[in-house]
């Protein structure tokens, strides 16, 4: 029964494409958990919430519950306030993730609640669909919001090298102005020790934007990322421990013009 709602859902957002509705405000924060120490590429990487709710068709049957906090601190010396909840779960043999984020101050902010599932349509091809609630609130003038639905994709060619996409906010209906649509190419090369990522993203009317990470594990638990992305020539690092029922992570991004950003992160693994 879960496998053939998944697939009438996917027929239903290729079926309701032509269909897009305007939209009126822009949703912009990219987050600053985990997968942003390597460049922010979710599409593909470890089992982190944050990934599997970019990419839902990362997730597997029998998931173990995984919950991450994170408080953020978008560009220092300024007013604002980030933090996110994100979790995944296994229900009988369908798993699930969601996680809530929040990005702004008094005068302007975004909320973004999603879950999303999987189906394995055998042990290399995966799908994935995620739901999405958006809100934007501009002072006390006026608040936009936005439903959308988000497909990807995991594509294993063999153990060391997987193939990811999504198309972000592919069908959208709401009260928004300009929420733009994301289409995000990605692959990973695994090894022992360290993965490499590379991704060309395209949002919108912006040129495409390539992003490229390693992820090293040094010592058993721990793991070091670094990262660089080309549109908005940002560097990013971070380091990530994942003991047996706990984990800790630090994000750090620098841009060019903009204050350095920070994100430290809590992770609970329930057995």
């Amino acid at each position: 029964m879960h496998n053939r709602i998944l697939l009438c859902a996917w027929l239903i957002v290729l079926i309701l494409k032509p269909l897009d509705l305007p939209l009126q405000a822009a949703f912009e924060f990219e987050g600053l958990s985990w997968p942003a120490a390597a460049a922010n590429i979710k599409v593909l990487g470890d089992n982190h919430p944050h990934r599997l709710l970019a990419n839902p068709s990362q997730l597997r049957a029998g998931t173990r519950p995984h919950l991450t906090l994170q408080y953020q601190h978008p560009f220092e010396g300024l007013d604002l306030m980030s933090g996110s909840l994100a979790a995944t779960h296994s229900l009988g043999n369908t798993p699930i993730v969601g996680g809530l984020e929040y990005f702004g101050d008094n005068i302007y902010s975004e909320l973004n609640l999603s879950c999303g599932t999987a189906l394995s349509l055998d042990a290399q091809f995966h799908l994935g669909l995620s739901a999405n609630y958006l809100q934007v609130q501009v002072a006390e003038f006026e608040t936009y919001r936005a439903f959308t639905f988000s497909p990807g994709l995991t594509l294993n060619s063999d153990d060391k090298i997987r193939i990811g996409s999504v198309f972000q906010h592919l069908l959208k209906t709401g009260k928004a102005s300009s929420l733009p649509q994301k289409f995000v190419l990605a692959s990973e090369y695994r090894t022992d020790r360290m993965t490499m990522l590379a991704s060309v993203e395209k949002e919108g009317v912006l040129p495409p934007e390539f992003c490229m990470a390693v992820v090293a594990s040094p010592w058993s638990g721990w793991q070091v990322a670094m990262g660089y992305r080309s549109l908005s020539q940002s560097f990013s690092a971070g380091w990530r421990l994942v003991q047996k029922h706990y984990g800790l992570n630090y994000s750090c991004v620098i841009h060019p013009e903009l204050p350095a950003s920070h994100g430290f992160g809590l992770e609970l693994l329930i057995p």
